[in-house]
């Protein structure tokens, strides 16, 4: 279990080191694979994603996205979600 939780982890801070801090509004420590990134139009963006095949959920209040990081996601799957979300901003 450790092992998967550590490869989440390295993830993890691969997106967060990675995106704007004013979007994240997930703590930068890692806490799960779950990652919360504010957005006023939540819905579109997952729309937007979703071309891309990159599935993600708006969240609401406050206004956002979520991913979920799971051990079987690789880096390239991160680059690709990062590449795409600052093409579509």
């Amino acid at each position: 279990m450790a092992t998967i939780e550590r490869r989440i982890e390295s993830l993890t801070t691969l997106l967060k080191n990675d995106l704007p801090e004013a979007v994240l509004m997930s703590p930068s420590s890692f806490e799960s694979g779950l990652i919360a990134l504010d957005d006023d139009t939540p819905a579109r963006t997952v729309e937007r994603l979703a071309t891309h095949d990159i599935q993600v959920k708006p969240i609401s209040d406050p206004d956002g996205i979520r991913l979920s990081l799971h051990g079987f996601n690789i880096k390239p799957e991160i680059e690709r979600f990062i590449s795409v979300y600052r093409e579509i901003q």
